[in-house]
């Protein structure tokens, strides 16, 4: 089974900041240019909201990923803390018979 490449965690914190620095930035055009071609302010107060709105929920997702990844590697970090030593190292030293 292929398994699906995992994110980076310097990665996931980049994607955070760009679609907030981006997501940010599309708002005020977008406001700008409906102010610009004459719109009442509650529709580009609806638009405006609409696009924080999913912008804000692209942002849910990935600090999501981000502290779920962290849970992860909490647990496998427990697990190895807990095998016995006998399991934890490698079978080096015990060959098998051949």
């Amino acid at each position: 089974m292929i398994k699906a490449a995992e994110l980076f965690p310097d990665s996931l914190i980049w994607a955070i900041v760009s679609v907030f620095v981006v997501g940010i930035g599309c708002v005020i055009g977008l406001m700008a240019v409906m102010k610009n071609y004459g719109l009442n302010d509650g529709a580009v107060l609806a638009f405006s909201t609409l696009i924080f709105l999913l912008m804000l929920g692209v942002e849910s997702v990935f600090i999501w990923l981000l502290l779920s990844r962290r849970k992860k590697s909490d647990r496998l970090s427990k697990r190895r803390n807990k095998l016995p030593e006998s399991l934890s190292r490698p079978n080096s030293e015990h060959s098998p018979n051949t």
